[in-house]
């Protein structure tokens, strides 16, 4: 009790005005016990303490100065940071060192994989096993283990690589269920390393207080908080047990020898000459080995890197990138497509004597002297390795961009889908339609600079089936979490757009935004079009159309009656044969008023009322039709004659 008048009455000028009303001492709860291991022989705990709160509380706080309870103690998270007391023997001068704390030794339970002397296991591949935050942290604890804590990047950077085939989130212990905006872990060690992904936290709606890792492949790994109800996975942790018999090695299909496999790749760092090589004999130590430094094709890969980086002592390593060929243009040594970087802060400084890269110790790419002395990353994938279409003859016309067959537009006009459609007709194109990971890709790139949201050709048919508006086969589809989505606040989303991650997002068709064109090369240079000119549509690949239709597929201008609903898959318009009727009908109509008119004013003649019904062209979609919402007008165009050419659907 004296100690306790002694801190109370000595600190509450200087500590609590300073800092704030509460002081450490050095109280373990969970064990009720002195950190200095005398034994508990006093307590003064402020009303209805200790409490446990949010089941994180397991270490003591002073109170220095309150209205009612001055010198009380309260349990409080163990990594909250504030003031602290330390005491000594009287006239003792020396410092007290302490053992340092050993490390933890034996095997992880089965299904548990070991890091950096922890085990961490992952649940939820089951839908019933997915769970909120609250009942996770318990299954965790009824396992002897407790939700995951992340202290630093190789941690996250493992626990990453286990996610490349999950398809669901997972829950680890930090929330601010305690204090909103202040996060804790769940064993109350200190939060000393974060992960937030861009934007993160933002305590949506008021009720976002636990932490979740993304499993997206452009975000995966990163946090976001969110609602502690959400039915999750989660990822437990524990020490390892000496008990435990030793798993042996994981298993490995790398048929060259210390070669680790990350699911299609096999990796090694090649370590003969500790002092390292420069970049060709990196290229050449792993070329006599049968493979190539190493390619990075997604954030998965990455993460596994950084941990051969970590485990191989956080030495950078050479992996194989390099602009060899085209200044400042990188590529791959082993061929593959760069699909994936991770260049550091103020990368690729194209500096001098640079142009080959390095991951460095932290995981950031640098494109560095070639003749730095590093150890090298090699690799080789038993996937196939992609290629790029096949370049075909042909040109594009000036602000298109080639890609194998095909040239690309991109435009910030911000249009409907429909309106976007009808603006790639002009120039003989359509809304892209994407047919591989390399086309995604590239579209990815074109607008990376540019536009968020992005129209693509895909849409909706009436059956409610995806289909591209250019009618070619839908062979290749790359859908954003939890999506497509069908409708989302009462309107129905039959179209689709590209986001800048390259993840695709169904949406309402008339939302405005950016869109991308594409159609067939040119074999020859081509006259461009004149302003307010269309050009011949002779690129456009040919349309099918649905049993029964007989519709003309000649173009012609007409105006949408009221209420016409705009829905892919209707098909109606007017032929070439009707067209032409129609004018010579009006000629002669106009002909024939003249003269009676004439005849009128000259002879007196009379004629009874009429009344003239406006032509009923039904409904139009624009599976066929060019809608242009400014001008309230469709275009139908189509190059093939389909059916009775005199015939109105």
């Amino acid at each position: 009790m004296t100690e306790t008048r002694f801190c109370a009455s000595g600190l509450s000028v200087t500590i609590c005005i300073q800092y704030r009303q509460a002081e450490t001492i050095g109280i373990f709860v969970s064990n009720v016990k002195w950190s200095d291991g005398t034994p508990l022989d006093y307590i003064n705990w402020s009303p209805g303490e200790p409490n446990d709160f949010n089941g994180e509380e397991e270490c003591a706080e002073f109170y220095v100065y309150t209205t009612s309870e001055p010198g009380s103690w309260n349990d409080l998270n163990c990594g909250d940071k504030i003031p602290f007391i330390c005491k000594k023997a009287n006239g003792n001068i020396a410092p007290i060192t302490y053992p340092p704390t050993p490390t933890p030794v034996g095997n992880c339970p089965t299904g548990a994989f070991k890091f950096d002397n922890r085990c961490y296991q992952f649940f939820g591949e089951d839908t019933a096993d997915r769970v909120g935050w609250h009942d996770a942290r318990t299954q965790c604890e009824s396992l002897g283990m407790q939700l995951a804590t992340l202290h630093s990047q190789q941690v996250q950077s493992f626990l990453t690589t286990q996610l490349k085939t999950v398809t669901y989130r997972m829950w680890i212990g930090l929330s601010d269920v305690t204090t909103t905006g202040q996060f804790r872990w769940a064993d109350g060690t200190a939060v000393d390393f974060t992960n937030w992904n861009n934007g993160e936290p933002n305590e949506a709606g008021g009720e976002e207080d636990c932490v979740e890792m993304l499993n997206n492949k452009d975000d995966v790994g990163e946090w976001n908080d969110n609602a502690c109800g959400k039915l999750n996975g989660f990822v437990c942790q524990r020490n390892p047990d000496p008990s435990l018999p030793d798993p042996g090695d994981l298993p490995n299909s790398c048929t060259k020898t210390n070669y680790v496999q990350y699911y299609d790749s096999c990796f090694r760092v090649i370590t003969s000459q500790s002092s390292g090589m420069s970049f060709q004999d990196a290229q050449s130590a792993c070329k006599s080995d049968g493979t190539d430094l190493a390619s990075i094709i997604d954030s998965y890969e990455q993460a596994f890197v950084e941990t051969r980086l970590h485990i191989m002592g956080d030495n950078p390593l050479w992996i194989g990138l390099v602009d060899d060929k085209v200044a400042g243009e990188y590529s791959w040594v082993d061929g593959w497509p760069v699909w994936y970087t991770n260049w550091g802060q103020s990368e690729p400084s194209k500096g001098p004597g640079e142009g080959c890269v390095a991951v460095e110790f932290d995981g950031s790419w640098d494109d560095t002297d070639c003749s730095r002395k590093l150890m090298p990353l090699c690799k080789y994938s038993t996937a196939p390795r992609p290629t790029d279409p096949p370049i075909a003859p042909g040109t594009c016309d000036d602000g298109w961009s080639a890609y194998g067959s095909f040239c690309y537009s991109l435009s910030a006009d911000m249009k409907s889908w429909p309106e976007a459609e009808y603006q790639c007709e002009k120039y003989g194109a359509t809304v892209a339609s994407v047919h591989s990971r390399q086309d995604n890709e590239f579209i990815k790139n074109l607008a990376k600079d540019g536009w968020r949201d992005l129209w693509i050709g895909l849409h909706r048919d009436d059956n409610g089936a995806f289909m591209w508006h250019d009618n070619t086969a839908v062979d290749y589809v790359n859908w954003a979490e939890g999506e497509p989505t069908w409708e989302w606040n009462g309107e129905h989303e039959n179209c689709v757009e590209m986001w800048s991650s390259g993840y695709w997002n169904d949406i309402d068709c008339l939302y405005d935004q950016a869109y991308v064109c594409k159609k067939d090369k040119s074999p020859f240079e081509t006259d461009k079009p004149s302003p307010g000119t269309l050009p011949p549509t002779t690129h456009k690949p040919p349309r099918t159309y649905p049993p029964g239709w007989t519709g003309s597929t000649e173009a012609i201008p007409t105006t949408l009656p009221p209420g016409t609903p705009i829905d892919p898959g209707k098909q109606t318009s007017l032929s070439s044969g009707a067209i032409v009727g129609i004018v010579i009908g009006i000629l002669i109509c106009v002909v024939l008023v003249g003269t009676i008119i004439f005849f009128i004013f000259s002879g007196g003649i009379s004629l009874p009322g009429k009344s003239k019904s406006p032509l009923d062209i039904g409904s139009v979609g624009f599976d066929n039709a060019l809608y242009n919402a400014g001008a309230g007008s469709v275009q139908v165009n189509d190059s093939a004659t389909v059916g009775d050419p005199t015939s109105v659907a």
